[in-house]
């Protein structure tokens, strides 16, 4: 049965030069699992915020929308569309977990009785028992998120939408979130519709597949039909993840959706020499060598921090030296201390014991971009940094920034505000960059470009440290990589042997070929 559809739908943001949507047609049924998918302003997150009244943005809206059978805009989706934001922090609003459960109820003046019970089932259906009375500002990024999600799923609604939820999720809590989504899906029945720059995880999970592209729908359909198209299409095979293309290299359409069924094939082609010598050329990890003899840009020794004095210890004795010119990536699961790390380094925090050295003039790109911006439109806050137009057009081109350069900061999308935080804190003159999981948000072909703009800044004998989740990115141009393990550095080495020697904190190609003799 037709639960959403969408006729000649066209929108434009009410200050943007350009169409954000143009003349998308689509249908959704129920009890589809939707996958949309595209580059970051490819119009993902304007079409999802179309679905919820309460949300959508303002501008010039055309052509019609229609949720079970009625147009959307006399329909209440307060409760029938759930909606899981891009920042969840936006999202949240009480104090304590319980109570953020409770608050859409409230809202509704259900009865004490009913709202219990419905708490209750849902706490147990997310198996948040052991966080249940905590306060929220205690959690870490993927306990907010589940907690998000379960206060969603709390208003019982027919459809839920997701806007990039696994971004800025480590592998353990990706997996517990898919497995939640997974569960909702086959379990309740509900409609899922899921914006996401990866299709890794989702694309065996997911029925169906939008692709977006400069607010159009580029191709739709069956979500195996256009993985293999997307594979005869060079544009389209770079963003596929290694085990999904892997059958192209031997000149095969087969589509992989698991590790163990790329082993497998890998297995079965091992005597094809030539293609596997492309393989390991293009996917294998790079080596990249590490000055030894390079000066010290940064340097902590025994370092020490807590919120509070009653709490318990968030960095424990830590020990970190950075070289100039390196290129340094920590690695480490959400709510271990990472940003604590870097706030620590560039003076927002003050360890209680160590010692932090440094002559160096630092900048930092934070979680959450938005709190660099403070001008009303793009340009300006590229202007607040240099009123050098060369500096300026060169950072507006690397990140296309070009299509938004009139628009506020607050009206982009998520990928579109950290390509902005990027161009900002790279348009500055500083020695030390802190980027704090500079990928989150960003597609494939922009992440080639943000290593190309680090790789320079290397040359320049500039330092970069980095906490990321993402370790096919720091793999790929990273001199060392770290792991941050109960508040100190348990682990560190070149990029080569640090990711061969993991078992889990590791990348895709190293997990595909582990044991297998190339």
């Amino acid at each position: 049965m037709e639960k959403i559809k969408i006729e000649d739908l066209s929108f434009r943001y009410a200050i943007g030069q350009k169409e954000a949507l143009s003349h998308i047609v689509t249908e959704i049924e129920e009890g589809d699992f939707i996958l949309l998918f595209g580059k970051s302003g490819s119009g993902k997150s304007t079409l999802l915020k179309q679905f919820k009244n309460e949300i959508r943005p303002y501008g010039d809206m055309q052509g019609t929308i229609f949720l079970d059978g009625k147009k959307i805009q006399e329909v209440d989706t307060s409760t029938k569309v759930g909606f899981v934001m891009q920042n969840i922090e936006n999202q949240l609003v009480c104090d304590k977990v319980w109570h953020e459960l409770a608050f859409g109820l409230e809202n509704m003046n259900m009865p004490q009785d009913e709202m219990r019970i419905r708490v209750a089932e849902t706490c147990y259906f997310f198996n948040l028992q052991d966080i249940f009375e905590k306060e929220i500002s205690k959690l870490s990024g993927g306990q907010k998120e589940i907690v998000v999600l379960a206060s969603v799923m709390m208003m019982r609604p027919d459809i839920l939408i997701l806007d990039e939820p696994l971004s800025k999720l480590d592998t353990t809590v990706r997996e517990e979130l898919l497995k939640y989504l997974k569960k909702i899906h086959e379990e309740l029945g509900t409609t899922i519709i899921i914006a996401e720059h990866t299709i890794k995880e989702l694309a065996s999970m997911a029925n169906k597949m939008i692709v977006m592209d400069d607010g159009k729908i580029e191709m739709q359909g069956k979500t195996e039909d256009v993985v293999k198209v997307m594979m005869m299409n060079q544009k389209h095979l770079t963003v596929l993840p290694y085990m999904m293309k892997l059958p192209t290299y031997f000149g095969e359409q087969k589509v992989i959706w698991h590790m163990g069924e790329a082993r497998n094939f890998l297995k079965k082609h091992l005597t094809q020499k030539k293609e596997l010598s492309r393989l390991i050329k293009e996917c294998a990890l790079p080596s990249i060598p590490v000055k030894k003899e390079q000066q010290t840009a940064l340097s902590l020794k025994d370092i020490w921090f807590r919120y509070s004095r009653e709490e318990k210890d968030v960095i424990k004795g830590l020990n970190l030296t950075v070289r100039k010119g390196e290129v340094y990536s920590l690695l480490a699961g959400n709510g271990s201390g990472k940003t604590t790390l870097l706030k620590i380094i560039c003076g927002i925090l003050k360890p209680y014991a160590g010692k932090l050295v440094t002559s160096e003039n630092i900048v930092m790109l934070p979680q959450n971009p938005k709190t660099l911006f403070t001008h009303h439109t793009v340009k300006e806050e590229l202007l607040s940094i240099t009123t050098d137009e060369r500096k300026i057009q060169e950072m507006v081109e690397l990140f296309s920034l070009s299509s938004i350069l009139a628009s506020h900061p607050f009206d982009i999308s998520g990928g579109e505000e950290e390509r902005l935080g990027l161009a900002k804190i790279f348009l500055t003159d500083a020695s030390i960059f802190l980027l704090d999981e500079p990928t989150k948000g960003i597609d494939a072909c922009m992440k080639d470009v943000l290593k190309k703009v680090i790789q320079e800044k290397q040359k320049e004998n500039k330092t970069i440290l980095m906490v990321t989740h993402d370790m096919e990115f720091a793999s790929s141009c990273s001199h060392r990589c770290g792991m941050l393990f109960a508040g100190e550095i348990i682990a560190e080495n070149e990029v080569k042997p640090f990711f061969q020697s993991n078992e889990f904190y590791t990348t895709d190609f190293v997990r595909m070929t582990r044991n297998i003799d190339l």
